[in-house]
């Protein structure tokens, strides 16, 4: 279950993980309900993570199963904008963090990060984790969220490499002064 609120339109926003739901909710209760499964795949199907464009109304599902996708959906209306494909899969647990002053969602997958443009619907960076023993050796690596993350996830984190380091920010000020 993830949860996010647009206070402008004084809705709560649920996803419920394999159910593929979104609930919306109001002071009166449950507005209403939308199914967002791929029809076009098959097999297992799991929403994992959800984040608001407060300023445009729509909400960003990341979703987890054999192809690596994000469901755009109107807030205001509860339709399905769009679906961005993303490279791999997201075989595992992920998170998102939107940057609304440019318009860019950065995308935590197994293999690494993802930065997409959200006006052109195109990758423009990519932040890869290098397996151990493949790869350069980093010294060094700071992680800078404003989103938590759970203590188990915050001790894998952590155990990738002795040199990693966790920072989390109250405000988006605090953030963009860390990156």
């Amino acid at each position: 279950i993830a949860i996010a609120s647009d206070e402008s339109l004084g809705r709560l926003f649920v996803i419920h993980g394999q159910e593929m739901m979104l609930s919306t909710l109001d002071e009166r209760g449950v507005v209403g309900t939308l199914a967002y499964t791929n029809t076009a795949v098959s097999g297992y199907q799991l929403a994992n993570a959800l984040v608001i464009d407060r300023r445009a109304h729509r909400l960003y599902i990341a979703v987890q199963s054999q192809t690596a996708e994000i469901v755009v959906i109107d807030g205001q209306s509860l339709i399905v904008l769009d679906r961005i494909q993303l490279s791999g899969s997201m075989a595992s647990q992920h998170t998102m963090l939107l940057d609304e002053s440019s318009n860019r969602l950065l995308v935590w997958q197994f293999q690494g990060a993802s930065e997409i443009d959200l006006s052109t619907r195109k990758i423009v960076e990519s932040y890869p984790i290098a397996e151990p023993g493949k790869g350069a050796a980093l010294e060094h690596l700071k992680i800078v969220t404003q989103e938590e993350i759970a203590g188990q996830y915050q001790e894998k984190i952590r155990g990738l490499a002795a040199g990693v380091e966790l920072s989390f920010c109250k405000s988006p000020a605090d953030f963009r002064r860390e990156i």
